[in-house]
């Protein structure tokens, strides 16, 4: 993403671009490192560009025009009691609130943690998560938009070791350093939100 010359002279009809919001602003005199890449694809019929980043700030994040952009797909999971679907997110002041009324819930001491379904309001253990997952299914915000897919899933879906004690232990211990940048890296990371 420095360097024009590294990618100016191939044609690509697969272009994989990794933490855009790391990305300068401008390639020197060149400008926006995502759309010379871009161009890199633009006479080639069926070429895919992917792009990948956690967000950053609130307005000037890459990542977050792209998504906003496109159709602005989330992963639903069903309630393992009542099957409403719902995306997982951490909280009720979640960026993403508007789509979906379930949240993490969670002592302040981060002991006891459940996610409450937006719908029969039951407590869902953890453990439930594998059931959740198997039988989710991308929605998409802006169906009507076909040509650019954007999707957000942040580290609540994850089922490779990272648990909801861990992600509530880390938002606790940021929280209580009352320091903003330790917040961010969080709210950036974990929950795949802007800050």
């Amino acid at each position: 993403a420095n360097s024009p010359s590294s990618y100016s002279s191939y044609t690509m009809p697969l272009i994989v671009e990794d933490e855009i919001d790391e990305y300068p602003i401008s390639v020197g005199i060149f400008g926006d490192p995502s759309k010379l890449i871009e161009g890199r694809a633009s006479n080639i019929i069926g070429r895919k560009i992917i792009r990948t980043s956690k967000p950053s700030v609130t307005g000037l994040s890459r990542i977050e025009s792209f998504f906003n952009a496109g159709n602005r797909q989330h992963y639903f999971v069903p309630c393992p009691y009542c099957k409403y679907k719902q995306m997982l997110l951490f909280s009720r002041k979640s960026l993403y609130a508007h789509v979906s009324k379930g949240y993490l819930q969670y002592s302040e001491d981060g002991k006891r943690i459940g996610y409450i379904c937006g719908n029969c309001n039951k407590d869902i253990a953890e453990r439930y998560k594998h059931y959740m997952l198997i039988n989710g299914e991308w929605c998409a915000e802006k169906p009507e938009i076909i040509k650019d897919q954007s999707t957000q899933l942040s580290s609540l879906y994850s089922s490779l070791g990272l648990t909801w004690e861990k992600i509530v232990d880390d938002f606790l211990k940021a929280k209580a350093t009352q320091n903003p940048e330790e917040l961010r890296v969080v709210i950036n990371e974990r929950f795949a939100e802007t800050f």
